[in-house]
């Protein structure tokens, strides 16, 4: 019994180290989207990139002005995870990768953008500065006091979908929680 369960532990550990490059191998070498725009143009080939809308019943002032509150202290933020490595049955190695994420906000004069890009430890892809973008949020003011939100999401392996609710509803009005990047960084498939 005790045979099945060290079998059980390494391939669980050959599997999740597997899956740490999952991200990184839909993207091929030098070609990660650069800036905004090429992200946002990428939603329309690469179906790893979803692309969603949102109306919030506030005015674009009142989303630019939750968005300058919360932005940079939430988004923000290096997450460290700790992965185990079996080295035969009884040595174990232990390496930290971190993993941090840059925000930024552009306001222009009917619209605001807001992107999240990913600095990842260990990344094989030629990345821009700051980062693999995984994240742009336009806003843009509709009639009726209303803003339109359109969402530009990387859809892989992460949730980044946590991200984005946390974002919206800061935009609403319904709450000004930072998203948890110990969620974001859980694999889909543990959920």
């Amino acid at each position: 019994m005790n045979l099945y369960k060290l079998l059980m532990v390494l391939v669980l550990t050959v599997f999740i180290s597997g899956c740490e490059s999952m991200i990184t191998s839909l993207i091929p070498k030098g070609e990660a989207p650069k800036n905004a725009q090429a992200f946002r143009l990428a939603s329309k080939t690469e179906s790893a990139i979803v692309e969603n809308e949102f109306i919030v019943n506030k005015p674009l002032s009142y989303v630019i002005k939750r968005w300058k509150k919360r932005y940079k202290p939430c988004l923000d933020a290096t997450y460290r995870k700790t992965y185990v490595r079996r080295d035969g049955f009884f040595d174990s190695k232990s390496k930290n990768i971190d993993t941090g994420y840059n925000s930024k906000l552009k306001v222009y004069r009917k619209k605001a953008v807001l992107t999240l890009q990913m600095e990842k430890g260990g990344m094989h892809a030629v990345l821009p500065p700051g980062g693999m973008y995984v994240l742009v949020l336009d806003a843009k003011r509709i009639k009726g006091n209303k803003t339109r939100i359109v969402e530009y999401r990387w859809d892989g392996s992460l949730n980044f979908d946590i991200i984005t609710n946390s974002v919206v509803n800061w935009a609403s009005g319904k709450s000004t929680a930072c998203p948890d990047y110990g969620e974001v960084n859980t694999y889909k498939f543990f959920k």
